[in-house]
């Protein structure tokens, strides 16, 4: 229960900043923007100021939405009370501002995702350190030169010979001229920071030079070192690196590279792994929340109709042609964009519940089999 209730938390709080920033961008544009809601469904609270209603729905915390008169996909029809709103108070309807405005406004909600991002990352890295790239041994060969050493799984490798290493590939290419030559080993096991001397010895099968150690890269943060500009341009680096890794996983997923049917998630889905991070520990879910919420703002650029990108690309269609695109067309292009998104979410939910039950059913299998042995026993 607690993984839904944060679940539900973390996505309404994601569109709650991505409507924010569409709505700030309007205001700044000089746009009126009539009505700001936290929450969908029928309203539960409000209030109003200049022209804007501010208003909390009855189902809270799992979206939001902003409204700007003559904006594609709502209603171009002004109400008799947005009307005199926008003449009191000298404002005009989204359809009035100028091109680079509409553009800013489009992107203003993935904008101030980012902004979170790097504010969020900047405040880890503060407090928690520079985000670095160890290696956590998942598991260790038996009679392996690494378990000779007295490594142990769980452990995390953070330097070999005073060198940091950072990936799978830096170690091997390290040990690559190091057969049967001790190197000294730096690592970290829970809060201790110990060290150990392990003889890699050359493996035929892999033609490569190991310790016998099956790695994962982990990410992991050290206050040691730290400069001032890692202070300053930290979170702004890390959000960058994120943001390629995030942008490579879409790309691979629409170049079919990952299959979609084992690489995405749907809310569901990210539900379940939910309660898994809770118990991981704070950081674990503010990491969780930054990644997320990267993804999401990115997935929203794309250029489909019923996203942000999709409103961009109409946009640019209408600058570059010096054209304009009907209101009709537009709503009946994002109506069936929308539609096909939908159809998307349900395609990954129905996978998600699918993923689930096989691991679900996989659990089960495992526990009588794990009776019988004890029966026989």
């Amino acid at each position: 229960m607690l993984g839904i209730v944060l679940a539900v938390i973390i996505f309404g709080l994601i569109i709650l900043i991505h409507e924010f920033g569409h709505y700030i961008v309007g205001k700044l544009s000089g746009c009126s923007v009539s009505k700001f809601s936290i929450g969908c469904g029928p309203k539960l609270a409000a209030f109003k100021r200049k022209e804007t209603e501010y208003q909390i729905s009855w189902i809270p915390l799992i979206g939001g939405y902003v409204r700007m008169p003559g904006m594609e996909g709502e209603s171009a029809e002004l109400t008799k009370e947005e009307a005199e709103d926008i003449k009191k108070y000298n404002l005009k309807t989204f359809e009035e501002i100028k091109t680079w405005q509409k553009f800013m406004v489009f992107i203003g909600g993935v904008g101030m995702q980012i902004l979170t991002a790097i504010l969020l990352l900047s405040i880890v890295i503060a407090v928690m350190g520079k985000p670095l790239n160890k290696l956590y041994i998942a598991s260790i060969g038996e009679d392996s030169p690494a378990h000779a050493a007295g490594l142990k799984p769980a452990d995390i490798i953070l330097k070999v010979d005073n060198k940091s290493i950072n990936s799978v590939d830096d170690l091997l290419n390290y040990l690559e001229d190091k057969d049967k030559i001790q190197v000294e080993v730096n690592y970290k096991r829970g809060n201790e920071y110990l060290t150990t001397g392990v003889i890699p010895v050359y493996n035929s099968e892999y033609k490569k030079v190991v310790m016998g150690v099956n790695i994962v890269p982990t990410l992991y943060f050290n206050k040691e070192d730290m400069s001032w500009k890692d202070y300053a341009f930290g979170g702004i680096i890390f959000t960058g690196k994120l943001s390629a890794m995030m942008l490579e996983g879409i790309w691979m997923l629409i170049s079919g590279e990952l299959p979609l049917k084992e690489s995405a998630m749907g809310p569901i889905g990210i539900v379940a792994i939910t309660k898994d991070i809770i118990q991981t520990g704070f950081l674990n879910v503010i990491m969780f929340f930054v990644l997320i919420n990267i993804n999401l703002a990115y997935i929203n650029l794309m250029p489909f109709p019923a996203l942000d990108g999709g409103h961009i690309v109409f946009l640019a269609i209408e600058k570059m042609f010096r054209i304009k695109i009907g209101t009709k067309v537009k709503e009946k292009i994002i109506i069936v964009g929308f539609s096909l998104l939908i159809l998307l979410i349900l395609y990954i939910t129905f996978n998600d519940v699918s993923r689930l039950y096989r691991i679900h059913k996989s659990k089960n299998e495992v526990s009588i089999s794990e009776k019988v042995i004890d029966i026989e026993k």
